[in-house]
């Protein structure tokens, strides 16, 4: 009886167990499809301003306005990254 219940108690745990790396597998899931979106959209904006400058699309005067957005949107992945190699260190840290 007591190992019956032993293995009911370890059974219970591990379903619990699992239902956490489930979730914490959905979680991550929906974390990439976001940042994909949050790097792509930026990144998109910055490879159509340098190209317009490189290609002479972009005339004299919007030359300051478009390298301003190019820098604008480079810090702001910059700091994407940062943020996903911050939270990859803490993750690595708990295992």
């Amino acid at each position: 009886k007591n190992l019956e219940s032993k293995v009911l108690k370890r059974t219970y745990e591990l379903e619990q167990l699992a239902s956490e790396l489930r979730d914490a597998s959905e979680a991550k899931s929906r974390f990439l499809a976001n940042i994909s979106h949050e790097i792509r959209t930026p990144m998109t904006s910055i490879i159509g301003y340098a190209d317009g400058i490189m290609l002479g699309d972009i005339k004299p005067h919007e030359r300051n306005h478009a390298i301003s957005v190019i820098l604008q949107n480079s810090r702001h992945v910059l700091g994407l990254i940062n943020d996903i190699l911050d939270m990859s260190k803490i993750e690595a840290s708990r295992l």
